[in-house]
């Protein structure tokens, strides 16, 4: 006789839950990194290089998000309560503002100091957005 189907169930959401958790810590750490990066002044050639190299990890880290809380919604017969359809749409909202943010980096020549400049505030402006969105979803979902 194994473990009844209850219980296997409530040990994968359990362990989602943990990851999910982590991940969404990463995703703290990134954005935090990334806005420090801009602070700190790089050139736009050093910045493009660090973004080309930085951008699939932290990317890596919204997957898990995103993976583990599709686990989690498997795991409670995908069950859209308020606060997982909030959870998606915050999400999507997430990935809308990344694409924003990161693709007028890819039209700035390495010699426009000026656009450059520019895109460094908006960048920064969406960062912080990103940070007080996914914080305040953390926030929400402690509470509920």
């Amino acid at each position: 006789m194994g473990f009844g189907y209850n219980l296997t169930m409530n040990e994968m959401y359990s362990m989602s839950i943990v990851a999910h958790n982590y991940a969404v810590m990463a995703v703290f750490a990134f954005i935090v990194i990334n806005y420090l990066v801009l602070l700190r002044g790089f050139d736009i050639k050093k910045y493009k290089r660090f973004m080309a190299i930085y951008n699939p990890i932290s990317y890596t880290a919204m997957g898990a998000v995103a993976f583990s809380g599709v686990v989690m919604m498997a795991a409670k017969h995908l069950s859209f309560t308020l606060a997982n359809s909030a959870m998606i749409l915050v999400a999507m909202l997430f990935v809308y503002l990344e694409i924003k943010r990161i693709l007028p980096l890819r039209y700035i020549r390495s010699d426009d100091e000026t656009k450059f400049s520019h895109y460094v505030q908006s960048a920064q402006k969406l960062l912080a957005l990103e940070f007080v969105m996914v914080l305040a979803m953390a926030v929400v979902m402690r509470l509920l």
